[in-house]
């Protein structure tokens, strides 16, 4: 079986990492890759989160949002863009930021206060406004306020640098679901004063469903409280783990723990036993974690979703599949053919037939990046073994797991038989452009189910 090949990647991120343009992706400077394979590294834009604990997130934008961010491009409107510094990265999206994109921007960056005093106000507006200009939103240090938006905060300061830079144009304040945004325009309006005349009103925006608070600020002009961004609230969470070797040397297993919501506690989702001869790639240590990846990560030589989907083919096909040349084989699918060829003995002294039947569960897959390249695929494939004998014979269970399965439903022997099973299986999957095939590293096998058809 061939190494697995290394190649580094970004912690937290995923980006493969490079020294040569810093305004890519997975960009780190060279120095660091001179540590040795096991160092955590990130790039630059992951060390500046992981840093000040900014967490990342994921928004999901609707279409009457971008809507009205198209409205607020052809107005050339000044965008007020609350981030909360906790949760920095869930104000960000390429769908907004592609739609205010070169538009006049004021950054509100709350909870300042909660922050370190060793974490400076300048290092601060540096960080802020370089991750604004990686989004490819021109925002410099100056359009950085820094601010804790408490119900006591006097925002009279940024009420009037708002005046001042929105040059009698509209103004949408956007930022994500507890970013402080609805504290920020509680205080505006305690300071607000009405020129003209025109009633302070919550309205759906023109075009769409939203439900904005409109603002006038005079004669033609308003300024938005826009609906906060979504986030993603990194839920379900899993945790991958691998037992020790017993007293009784019982094979290693993988363990997959997942997190439906923070109100749940952990459950076992997967157990999957470790093949002999194989090893997983690296795990980060338990203070930082690895990072979660995507069943249609299209970085690697097949997404995670289609390597599950081959394998299920490899596993009812074998050498037949037209898969086969992809995967390493591995003990897993050796045992399912032994267990298969055992099985013929019998169905063709009696003259009959057998087929098992693989297919992949969609909602049932745990992808994990590895920090050496790869992703780690946890799925499971169910399966329908059914065995039909000729007529006047019966069709019985293969196993003693079948046959107490069989007998717990009290049904009678006919001369076909079904046995349903849950294959959980774990597939290391390497980075696209790599010599190496996708390698089966665990796998279990049980019968669920077993019915007389």
């Amino acid at each position: 079986m061939s190494k697995m090949s290394v190649v580094r990647r970004c912690y937290n991120c995923g980006a493969i990492l490079q020294c040569e343009d810093e305004s890519k992706e997975g960009y780190i400077e060279p120095r660091l890759l001179e540590g040795g394979d096991e160092t955590v590294l990130f790039c630059a834009k992951c060390w500046s989160t992981q840093r000040y604990n900014f967490a990342p997130r994921g928004p999901s934008i609707s279409g009457d949002y971008l809507t009205m961010l198209q409205d607020a491009q052809a107005s050339d409107s000044l965008i007020v863009y609350v981030v909360d510094l906790f949760s920095f990265e869930s104000s960000f999206a390429p769908s907004i930021t592609k739609q205010i994109e070169g538009l006049n921007i004021l950054v509100i960056a709350n909870k300042r206060d909660l922050l370190p005093e060793s974490a400076s106000d300048e290092e601060l507006r540096r960080y802020v406004s370089h991750r604004f200009r990686m989004a490819r939103l021109q925002v410099k240090e100056d359009d950085v306020i820094l601010t804790s938006l408490t119900s006591t905060y006097d925002v009279s300061a940024i009420r009037e640098e708002i005046e001042r830079r929105r040059r009698r144009h509209d103004v949408y304040v956007i930022g994500a679901v507890a970013a402080g945004k609805t504290q920020l325009i509680y205080s505006f309006l305690r300071g607000y004063t009405n020129v003209s005349g025109e009633a302070v009103s919550t309205v759906n925006y023109p075009g769409t469903r939203l439900r904005v608070m409109r603002i006038p600020l005079d004669s033609s002009s308003y300024l938005y409280d826009t609906p906060g961004i979504p986030t993603d609230n990194a839920w379900p969470r899993y945790i991958f783990t691998v037992t020790t070797t017993t007293e009784d040397q019982q094979a290693k297993r993988l363990l997959v723990m997942r997190q439906e919501s923070a109100r749940q506690n952990y459950k076992l989702w997967a157990v999957a036993r470790l093949l002999e001869d194989v090893s997983l790639p690296g795990f980060a240590p338990a203070k930082q974690g690895n990072v979660m990846g995507d069943a249609n990560d299209s970085n690697l030589v097949m997404t995670p979703k289609q390597a599950v989907q081959r394998y299920a083919d490899v596993l009812q096909n074998n050498t037949n599949s037209k898969y086969a040349g992809s995967f390493e084989d591995d003990q897993f699918r050796q045992s399912l053919v032994k267990q298969q060829e055992e099985s013929q003995k019998g169905v063709t002294q009696n003259k009959g037939t057998q087929q098992e039947v693989f297919a992949p569960v969609v909602d049932q897959i745990a992808v994990m990046r590895s920090p050496r390249g790869g992703d780690l695929v946890v799925a499971q494939i169910n399966s329908e073994w059914t065995r039909s004998m000729s007529e006047g014979r019966e069709s019985l269970p293969g196993s003693p797991n079948e046959d107490a399965l069989f007998k717990m439903t009290n049904q009678k022997a006919t001369s076909s038989l079904k046995a349903t099973y849950v294959n959980v299986v774990a597939i290391f999957v390497p980075l696209a452009g790599s010599d190496q095939k996708v390698t089966v590293v665990a796998g279990d096998r049980q019968a669920v189910k077993v019915e007389a058809q």
